[in-house]
């Protein structure tokens, strides 16, 4: 497949699409610094119908001798974010970085702390009565800290047992220091889903992630075989939305 399309080409229309999807701002400005500040000086030039595994692979490697490990990861998920948008477009037959695999020693692991659920029982319990509410929405649903803060009682549908996420808020009020930060909290969520054995394009969805393939990079350690299906639910995911 060759129609002159290029790295940065694949860079901009996912984050075209990003802003569409209305992602936070927070993580929009991440997602552009790796493609303003990594990608596209490195390899954006690169036609998208000639890219190889071991063209990711190099760059990879140049961004580890250049970078903390855990940037280097964050710009490939962003690489492969937007290969797959490339492959949703039918610019590419493939996404070749899906299989390049950033390998982390146990002394490198990123500091992602998910509470175990005996730990959550226990914050459950000790929850103060006024910051129950939001705890409690926060592990049962994994909504963001940004639209916990933004959820109003219109968003409730008490009658369906639903809520709607319709608005952010980026600023707010400290309430304390507890043991764990509210993100581990979506975490916690996340890994409770995945416990309750639901399918990966589920949590996706639920969790709000622009690809499976973020969901597998933060989480594919919690389910079975998930280096297998990577491949699968990409392609899953491209057929999906091409539907």
């Amino acid at each position: 497949m060759s129609n002159g399309k290029t790295i940065s080409d694949a860079c901009r229309a996912w984050l075209k699409r990003c802003e569409l999807d209305e992602l936070e701002c927070a993580t929009l400005r991440s997602y552009r610094n790796h493609v303003d500040h990594h990608i596209e000086p490195a390899i954006g030039e690169l036609c998208l119908a000639s890219l190889s595994r071991s063209d990711v692979r190099d760059f990879i490697d140049d961004m580890l001798d250049k970078n903390s490990r855990a940037m280097t990861d964050k710009v490939l998920r962003s690489l492969r974010s937007a290969l797959n948008e490339a492959l949703d477009r039918e610019w590419v037959d493939n996404n070749v970085a899906l299989s390049v695999k950033l390998r982390r020693s146990s002394r490198n692991a990123p500091d992602r702390v998910i509470p175990t659920k005996e730990e959550i029982k226990t914050m459950l319990r000790a929850a103060p009565t006024k910051h129950r509410p939001l705890i409690v929405t926060a592990i049962y649903t994994g909504m963001r800290m940004s639209e916990l803060r933004g959820l109003r009682w219109v968003d409730v549908d008490f009658t369906r047992s639903i809520i709607q996420v319709r608005q952010r808020a980026d600023r707010f009020n400290e309430i304390g220091k507890p043991k764990f930060s509210f993100h581990a909290l979506r975490h916690a969520a996340a890994s409770l889903f995945i416990e309750q054995g639901w399918p990966a394009k589920k949590v996706q969805t639920i969790l709000g992630h622009a690809s499976i393939t973020m969901t597998f990079d933060v989480y594919g350690h919690l389910f079975d075989n998930a280096e297998d299906d990577v491949n699968l639910f990409a392609k899953l995911e491209a057929d999906l939305e091409a539907a």
